[in-house]
């Protein structure tokens, strides 16, 4: 029911984000800013078709599907790849390790928006094994371009927890 994530860099906090089935709020501590926006904002800004439980999967190193999508099965090096047909317009690409069947990459392109994400060091969490390590690089159909990596070095999943989210009256609200 909620995705929540400290950004940092160098044990600063630079950013904190809280997602919900229903949005997305994102505080800037970087530039003093807070940011709403309904969940819709992915698909609207960055032309991800996700819905709340895709995205908890994306996070979570599990394989988001396309609906209806027919894969085809290759090998390649020393990875399964799972993959749509080359002529379909939504284009879907997944790779597991040929040894252990973990998600070790992920792309595909929809609507002329391209996300690619790498999955790296697997560790248990609880009855799961989750990668701590993520590479992501998106493209948009306007040619912008973002990467990010990130590392998580916390993980709780499943459990209630008390989530600290206060706007301080200086911020300046987007």
């Amino acid at each position: 029911s909620l995705i929540w994530m400290s950004l940092r860099k160098m044990s600063v906090e630079g950013a904190r984000v809280r997602i919900t089935p229903t949005q997305i709020e994102i505080l800037d501590r970087q530039n003093g800013q807070y940011l709403k926006r309904p969940f819709s904002y992915l698909a609207d800004e960055f032309g991800l078709s996700l819905d709340f439980e895709d995205l908890q999967d994306l996070l979570a190193g599990n394989p988001v599907l396309y609906r209806d999508q027919t894969l085809l099965s290759s090998v390649q090096k020393d990875r399964y790849r799972l993959a749509t047909p080359v002529n379909q317009a939504t284009v879907l690409r997944l790779f597991l390790d040929g040894t252990t069947y973990r998600l070790s990459e992920l792309s595909g392109s929809q609507a002329g928006n391209v996300v690619e994400i790498t999955y790296d060091q697997y560790e248990p969490l609880g009855k799961q094994v989750i990668p701590l390590k993520r590479y992501l690089f998106v493209e948009t159909i306007d040619d912008e371009q973002g990467s990010l990596e990130m590392t998580y070095s916390n993980l709780i999943l499943d459990e209630v927890q008390k989530v600290g989210f206060k706007i301080p009256d200086s911020y300046e609200v987007l």
